[in-house]
């Protein structure tokens, strides 16, 4: 169904909120580089020796290199995103990147020289809002290399690493295909392909994820090369700078420790049994002899529901309303101008939300199909988008929360979109419905992520000995999704390339665990809500609003008092997992 031409209501978004025109670009892309020069001639070389009040001017002067740099880096990726085939958007994101990287080359001096002012400024009253952005600094001044070697790989990585993001971007954007289906002559993109996994119909599902498969492993000399490279960028860094692990540099960016990762990782591992038992309920169910992976997001009627967008966005403005006021107001104010909603061809596929700035309300981009689980998508990016409108209180340095804490509102605001839905079901079926998409987008985002984690290591261990044949990889991803799925599910044989058009690897190696990460905070903050009912909700929006001004550990545990260096935290959180399926027990 196009959702764009039957339901003309859907929102979206007007880009002439940032921009009315090329001339405004224009005059900001000249004062930014007026700026940067000025901010440049000023400081360079000199921050070390700057008094409190000083640095102070210096931090203002720059959050308003920031602010304008994020208004225009958003304007130009947004209408990428919008038409990833349009050659004037593709223009546009390419200089604007061009011109990121010779500004942030401009002032990359004043991070690498606050790293080595150490605690002078630490104990300032003055700087207080700056503290725990400096503190971060000193802690990855043994990583700095030279301002001169920071600034040139700025600028390489534009022919680099950035252009093959770039390339895999476009690849994936422009990707479609025809198929003659029990529907008829149909065309697909990445994303109808994706969607199909959630018809009724199973013959229907097979073919059309067979085919996609089979048609991105086609793809694999420029899929596997641009891998490679990313891989292979990412070992250079790592090495020029002394990072031992290569999963180091993306804990630090996300201010958690090698050891509790792992140890998060493990403990996820070691509840892969409580997904195997969800895909046995599920196939017994649905009377699946051999379920496979183009099964498990198979809805439980024949019937496929089909949800106008007006019901979608009404359930979940509803949804956060229940649980704050406010919270429900601010989410519906993205569907005025800020949301990019219909489905259609060019588009870039998949969900997010983009705020780059405490100055700019953010914008929210999915592709929506009608089905429950884009209602749930929606409510997840909605999620964000109050995340980000709470944490526009912060400075242009601690608004931006770390990825592994970045999850928590979208989350969040899933479930109670879910549990809505749950308590408004008019029947056992509809109820079992909810909490089997519940379930698995659980499965998704934390025992999914976990394998896509342990495939990056393997990938990047064996980059190690020498370029990987795209066939390696298939051996890694078949290997570690086997260890999920177990004998529970069968997997198609194309799947093989499942690793090929996963935008996380190319775009942010090591992303990924950030997700099990986040759910299984969430999980926990669910539960505290539970039990502490309306008392809960103050720390949580002191949570959302705090932004990434302390580390995640103290944010939660400052806000809602709850300990992420407990050895059992992880362990509570699956336990839920358990109780969820009891809960799916008890209904059949």
């Amino acid at each position: 169904m196009n959702h764009e031409q039957n339901q003309p209501e859907i929102p979206v978004w007007d880009l002439s909120i940032l921009y009315k025109g090329q001339e405004e670009r224009i005059k900001d892309i000249e004062k930014l580089k007026n700026a940067a020069l000025e901010f440049q001639n000023q400081y360079r070389k000199k921050t070390v020796d700057l008094t409190e009040k000083e640095l102070l001017e210096a931090f203002h002067k720059h959050e308003k290199i920031y602010n304008t740099l994020a208004r225009l880096s958003a304007h130009a990726h947004l209408q990428f995103a919008a038409d990833t085939s349009d050659p004037k958007a593709q223009s546009l994101v390419a200089s604007q990147e061009e011109l990121s990287a010779e500004i942030h080359a401009q002032i990359v001096f004043f991070d690498l020289e606050l790293a080595r002012t150490k605690d002078k400024f630490l104990n300032s009253e003055i700087l207080k809002d700056y503290r725990y952005h400096i503190e971060r600094l000193v802690l990855m001044e043994k990583y700095n290399l030279s301002e001169e070697l920071e600034a040139y790989g700025m600028e390489k990585n534009l022919t680099g690493v950035q252009a093959f993001s770039n390339l895999f971007d476009e690849i994936f954007g422009q990707f479609k295909f025809r198929m003659k289906t029990n529907c008829g002559e149909e065309t697909f993109t990445e994303e109808t392909a994706l969607a199909s996994l959630h018809s009724p119909d199973r013959d229907y599902r097979h073919q059309v994820y067979e085919k996609f498969l089979s048609l991105v492993g086609e793809n694999k000399i420029v899929l596997g090369n641009i891998y490679n490279n990313i891989i292979f960028d990412h070992r250079l860094d790592c090495k020029r700078r002394g990072f031992q692990n290569l999963m180091t540099p993306r804990n630090l960016s996300n201010q958690v420790s090698d050891e509790s990762v792992e140890s998060m990782l493990e403990t996820v591992e070691s509840g892969y049994h409580l997904a195997q038992k969800y895909f046995r309920i599920k196939s017994d169910l649905m009377g699946l002899r051999n379920m496979t992976n183009a099964d498990i997001y198979a809805p439980l009627s024949s019937e496929k529901e089909e949800i106008s967008f007006q019901e979608a966005k009404e359930t979940v403005i509803e949804s956060y309303s229940s649980f704050d006021e406010d919270a429900g107001k601010i989410v519906s104010k993205f569907f005025n101008k800020r949301a990019d909603i219909p489905l259609r061809e060019g588009k870039r596929p998949g969900a997010f939300c983009y705020g780059p700035s405490p100055q700019i309300d953010a914008f929210v981009h999915m592709n929506y199909t009608g089905d429950i689980r884009s209602v749930q998508t929606l409510a997840h990016e909605l999620g964000h988008g109050l995340h980000h409108q709470l944490s526009k209180s912060q400075n242009h340095l601690n608004f931006d929360t770390p990825l592994v804490t970045a999850e928590t509102a979208s989350v969040f605001g899933e479930i109670l979109l879910n549990e809505l839905m749950f308590e408004n079901a008019s029947s056992k079926e509809k109820k079992l419905s909810i909490l089997f998409s519940q379930m698995e987008g659980v499965i998704a985002t934390v025992f999914r992520q976990t394998v896509l984690t342990r495939f990056e290591q393997r990938a990047h261990a064996a980059r190690d000995e020498g370029k990987v044949q795209p066939e390696t990889f298939c051996d890694f991803w078949w290997e570690e999704n086997k260890k999920l799925y177990g004998d529970a599910v069968k997997m198609v044989e194309p799947y093989r390339w499942g690793w090929a058009y996963i935008p996380h690897f190319i775009h942010t190696p090591f992303y990924c665990y950030a997700y099990s990460f986040g759910q299984l905070l969430v999980l926990s903050l669910y539960a505290e809500y539970l039990k502490k009912g309306t008392a809960f909700k103050s720390g949580y929006l002191k949570l959302l609003s705090s932004g990434g001004s302390e580390s995640p550990e103290n944010l939660v545990k400052n806000s809602v008092g709850l300990n992420l260096n407990d050895p059992s935290f992880w362990k509570l959180s699956l336990s839920i997992l358990e109780e969820n399926l009891k809960r799916i027990e008890s209904l059949l």
